[in-house]
């Protein structure tokens, strides 16, 4: 049956029916994503914004939510880290696994919303394209909160699918509860929330739905537009191009050769979707999308580009990670592309293909083991040279795992409460100038700076380069490695 004789309910009748390699299919899945986010999960150390997480999930619920005024992002994911590490142990790994668990999670839901949404052979390919994602996989290792955003989008998305399809309270209930929950984690979510009530056949109950998440919402849009108000600018996220634009749509395809075929299958899809004529050229009528299926992820897919319009004429907010969301909405129509094909050996090069170009290349495991030695022997020498009255500054790329196992204090120095005050910046060297520039003549209990930082990072070494303009410090000793400095403060 062709999917638009059910247009109102924007679904498939077909693709609701279960097939018996739905569950082999899903284990797969499931053992193969789980592989590849355990695979050297200890190995690169950790970065600015992960000792962050590390460092709120230690604070009291109160103080979580009370500093989501300096941070643009909801304190959902905090509260579940602080949860999970007070069940789990307070290691790294253990906060790891939970953002392990978000992504093994969402790839099972992604197959599961494709499945429903375009047929078997789309979600499988959605499936696979999510597990072996390099973008996803990488923020399936990151102690951040784009994991979890990933996998309660999905779940919102697939409650709204059965919702349309079913009609059923506990789907919509389930689709509140989701959005609450998506929301609650980035801001970014409520484009997905917006598209499923502008695309929805049944609206009505679905903007009483759309009520209780707004007003479950309201402490997160008071805390934002404080935050937004105290901190008219984001520095850290540079003016976007047209080059950052493409650099994301090639991450968010696979971050390789890969990118070129999803991107072209998830245009397949939709073209065929609008063109009356293309099928017969393409399948039968009942292997393709219609408009009104392919509608909604179709404009979820469209948050990349809306998101760099606003940045060209607003606020910059084109950052990658932001966008790990659009994954689900391009492997779902990459799949639906691979589904429309006529001939089924074409669907199985495809899908073999895409999985070839999708395997990752084999990481220097050697150098990144050596870059966290030579981070451990930095934080055993700040543990033993650092003095009350030291700050300590941080690029955003250093490994910050041995400095949160000995030496947090010097995290709590930038990190919280007053620095994060001022406007937070991946690069500390932005913000931390100006508290150390307020504060020496006052107190008099600055004498001495250490720079941490990469030593091949050119890049944050010319905003070092500014902020030392800015203060005037003089170089008194430099590590070896060029990983630390210390800088004595002009009396």
């Amino acid at each position: 049956m062709p999917v638009d004789a059910l247009a109102s309910l924007r679904v498939n009748a077909a693709c609701t029916r279960r097939s018996p390699y739905d569950v082999p299919i899903l284990v797969a899945l499931l053992l193969l994503a789980a592989a590849l986010r355990l695979r050297g999960l200890s190995v690169g150390g950790l970065w600015l914004d992960e000792g962050y997480s590390l460092l709120q999930s230690e604070r009291s619920l109160a103080d979580i939510v009370a500093l989501r005024r300096y941070d643009a992002n909801p304190p959902l994911y905090l509260l579940l880290l602080r949860t999970w590490r007070s069940v789990f142990g307070q290691s790294v790994l253990a906060a790891q696994a939970l953002s392990v668990a978000c992504g093994v999670a969402g790839v099972g839901l992604g197959w599961a919303v494709t499945r429903l949404r375009f047929g078997a052979v789309a979600g499988l390919t959605a499936g696979l394209l999510i597990a072996m994602s390099r973008f996803h996989v990488h923020y399936s290792q990151e102690i951040r909160g784009y994991a979890l955003l990933f996998a309660l989008v999905v779940a919102a998305d697939l409650a709204y699918v059965r919702w349309e399809a079913r009609g059923r309270a506990r789907d919509l209930v389930a689709w509140t509860l989701a959005c609450i929950a998506a929301v609650a984690t980035h801001a970014f979510a409520w484009w997905v929330v917006g598209v499923h009530v502008l695309c929805a056949a049944r609206r009505r109950a679905l903007l009483a739905a759309l009520v209780v998440v707004v007003l479950a919402s309201v402490p997160l849009w008071l805390t934002l537009v404080e935050h937004l108000t105290t901190f008219r600018t984001q520095s850290w996220i540079v003016a976007p191009d047209a080059t950052g634009l493409a650099h994301a749509l090639w991450v968010l395809g696979g971050c390789g050769p890969v990118w070129m075929v999803t991107w072209g299958l998830a245009t397949l899809a939709l073209v065929a979707s609008v063109v009356p004529r293309l099928p017969s050229f393409l399948g039968r009528d009942d292997a393709l999308p219609g408009w009104r299926t392919a509608a909604v992820p179709a404009a979820q897919l469209a948050l990349p580009f809306v998101v760099f319009a606003v940045s060209l004429v607003a606020m910059p907010m084109l950052v990658e990670r932001y966008l790990l969301q659009s994954l689900l909405p391009l492997a779902g129509l990459a799949g639906a592309g691979v589904a429309a094909l006529r001939i089924p050996a074409a669907r199985v090069v495809l899908v073999l293909a895409l999985v070839a170009l999708s395997i990752p290349p084999l990481r220097d495991e050697s150098a990144m083991a050596a870059r966290t030695d030579a981070s451990r022997e930095i934080a055993t020498l700040l543990q033993s040279e650092y003095r009350p009255g030291d700050v300590v500054l941080y690029t955003s790329k250093f490994d910050f795992a041995p400095v949160v196992a000995q030496h947090p204090a010097a995290m709590e120095e930038y990190l919280l409460p007053e620095i994060a005050g001022s406007e937070y910046s991946t690069v500390l060297l932005h913000y931390t100038s100006r508290r150390v520039k307020r504060d020496v003549p006052a107190r008099g209990e600055y004498r001495r700076l250490w720079l941490v930082r990469r030593a091949t990072d050119r890049a944050e070494d010319a905003i070092a380069s500014d902020w030392f303009r800015a203060l005037d410090p003089t170089l008194a000793w430099q590590h070896p490695s060029g990983l630390l400095l210390r800088f004595d403060l002009p009396r």
